[in-house]
């Protein structure tokens, strides 16, 4: 009798722990989705910098990332760029992935393919000390790469600054033996290895408006051929 009541208890506990684990499984799941979500909405109704049919087609020149290369901001890079008289389109997602910004430059180039697309994204895909973020930010880049590839579109990547939030040295020296032309963002603000330069960096991720002239005299040296728009 023991022996059943010990066994009938086991097979009590492995069920209890079956059903937490699916459960964990499915509120994982249901989070995934809806930040999906939110991301999708994000990218077609972003107030600050919305997107027109127009804006697409009169550049050639596309710049795609995250709160980095929000132009409306001092302390953001394309600010100077814009400020300066260049011609550009630029979209910047706030939090954004390079998942997400992959879907809208698929829509985009239906409209209108321009002659260059820097793409400025990583630093949101998740630090380079967990595989998964790597995995995750390598695979879509890939799919950027081959969406170019196949519409004659110059790619230009950019490397992500490692900043003390999150470490992007698997990124950057991904983009450094690419073979692909880059912009060197993580050089023009720090030592390469994490540690910015004086005066540089607000807060554990974004630029000051120093580090970010800073960033938009790289862009410069990098992309010289923003000169000519």
């Amino acid at each position: 009798m023991k022996y059943v009541y010990m066994l009938n208890n086991k097979k009590k506990y492995i069920k209890i722990l079956t059903f937490s684990i699916l459960c964990i499984g499915f509120l994982w799941i249901g989070f995934v989705l809806r930040r999906e979500v939110r991301f999708f909405i994000e990218i077609f109704t972003y107030k600050d910098n919305p997107v027109t049919v127009t804006e697409l087609n009169n550049n050639d020149v596309y710049i795609l990332g995250d709160s980095y290369v929000v132009y409306s901001n001092p302390a953001r890079w394309t600010y100077y760029i814009y400020n300066s008289g260049y011609d550009f389109f630029c979209y910047g997602i706030p939090g954004g992935r390079s998942a997400n910004l992959y879907g809208f430059l698929q829509t985009a180039i239906t409209l209108h393919k321009p002659k260059y697309v820097i793409w400025c994204l990583g630093m949101n895909d998740g630090p380079d000390r967990f595989c998964l973020p790597q995995i995750a930010w390598k695979y879509h880049l890939k799919k950027v790469m081959k969406l170019c590839k196949e519409n004659n579109i110059t790619l230009i990547l950019a490397t992500v600054p490692t900043c003390p939030a999150v470490n992007n040295d698997y990124k950057n020296a991904y983009i450094r033996k690419s073979g692909y032309r880059y912009i060197d963002f993580d050089r023009a603000v720090s030592d390469g290895r994490g540690k910015w330069k004086n005066g540089f960096l607000s807060d554990n991720v974004h630029p000051t408006e120093a580090g970010a002239k800073a960033l938009a005299e790289q862009f410069l040296k990098d992309f010289p051929e923003i000169k000519q728009y």
